[in-house]
């Protein structure tokens, strides 16, 4: 389901204002700048599932009153996620995912900003990249602007073995590490579907991944555990454990250990670190699969 491009809210979400971008029809990520709300970033996947010169990352300076198409690969090439680096906003690091024809993957890739997400240089050295790469999710330190991480979702590997890969960066791009030995099993093979990374505001050891489970590690990847919980509900529901598949997470950078999860559950709210949520099923949300029409009657 294709959307129709970005949208602008002045009054807290009220109301909103369209400002462009229709035919980009499918959004990975739009980015703020931290101290100038009018600088706008957006990774554009464009139409998932045919050509689309409308691809790659978009910029503004005037609050979306008019658009720069800053990095552009080629029609089956989009990207997919965009971050500033806290510690310069002048630095931002993005990903690129070739997935057409047939979710191919071999001019996906990870981009390097230096003047604000005027221009753009590719930094893949160290990476992994093949026709079966997926989506590459990005995170970038709050306290040192040469340090990122990116989730990767190879999708030539199985389930059972793992798909995901993290590596990490000290030197701005220069170089990639891979974090740990064996593969991550959070993900499926799926490749478009998830590949979330975040970093801790006051911790750049520590970080989260999203999938079909989420992960966590204080060791800069080395090492994760499962992010599970005890979970309470806002609402009566029979699910007793944390809902799988998610898709976005907030970390509060005045205090870490406050976590809002956006997952196929729902939204779910933990003051923690994960250890225990609070299922805000309380919104009056849903999501329809299929409708079936009975043709005998």
């Amino acid at each position: 389901m294709q959307g129709t491009g970005i949208y602008r809210s002045d009054d807290g979400g009220n109301s909103w204002k369209h400002i462009g971008l229709n035919d980009t029809w499918h959004i990975g990520e739009i980015a703020v700048h931290p101290k100038n709300p009018d600088i706008v970033v957006v990774a554009a996947q464009g139409h998932f599932w045919s050509p689309n010169k409308n691809r790659g990352i978009y910029r503004t300076e005037d609050g979306g009153k008019s658009w720069e198409h800053v990095l552009y690969v080629d029609a089956n090439t989009g990207a997919n996620d965009i971050v500033f680096s806290m510690a310069n906003p002048n630095t931002l690091y993005a990903s690129t995912w070739e997935n057409y024809p047939d979710v191919k993957g071999a001019k996906s890739g990870v981009f390097k900003s230096e003047d604000g997400g005027k221009t753009w240089h590719k930094i893949v050295n160290g990476i992994t990249i093949n026709e079966h790469t997926g989506r590459i999710g990005v995170a970038a330190s709050w306290q040192d602007e040469n340090k990122a991480y990116i989730f990767v979702n190879q999708r030539n590997n199985s389930s059972s073995t793992g798909t995901g890969e993290i590596y990490k960066t000290e030197d701005g791009g220069k170089n990639w590490v891979r974090t740990h030995l064996k593969n991550i099993k959070a993900l499926s093979v799926i490749g478009w579907y998830f590949m979330d990374i975040y970093v801790s505001p006051k911790n750049d050891s520590e970080i989260y991944g999203l999938g079909v489970r989420m992960i966590h590690s204080v060791d800069g990847g080395k090492s994760f555990e499962y992010v599970g919980g005890v979970v309470t509900h806002l609402s009566p529901s029979p699910a007793q454990t944390l809902h799988l598949d998610h898709c976005e997470l907030w970390i509060n950078p005045l205090n870490p250990e406050e976590l809002l999860l956006g997952n196929d559950g729902g939204l779910y709210q933990s003051y923690d670190g994960g250890k225990h949520w609070l299922h805000l099923n309380n919104i009056p949300t849903g999501e329809f699969y299929d409708i079936e029409i009975n043709n005998q009657i």
